[in-house]
């Protein structure tokens, strides 16, 4: 299993894209370490759906089972990503809910 850590604030690194697209090729859940906007961290296991990439961020669109929704993760606040032997049934990601 692919583990990856990286220090708060900084930029994400390649290995952590590559460990999410071996995720999300795999269709194994990620264990991600998470700072929200209001600076609370949180462990979080998420199922990746797609990479995205534009201009100013990169992000992550995921089912989270700890909120049991549809969540759009920023890349440079992760601290930690792992993938973790847990398979699960790919989701269509609701288009509506993408923050491009």
């Amino acid at each position: 299993m692919e583990d990856y850590h990286v220090k708060r604030h900084m930029h994400y690194s390649p290995n952590l894209t590559h460990c999410i697209e071996t995720a999300i090729n795999e269709r194994l859940c990620i264990e991600i370490e998470y700072e929200s906007n209001e600076r609370e961290v949180t462990q979080r296991v998420v199922e990746p759906i797609r990479l995205i990439f534009n201009e100013s961020k990169r992000q992550l669109a995921a089912y989270c089972r700890l909120r049991e929704d549809f969540r759009v993760f920023r890349l440079d606040r992760m601290a930690m990503a792992k993938i973790v032997n847990q398979p699960f049934e790919m989701k269509a990601f609701p288009e509506d809910r993408l923050e491009l």
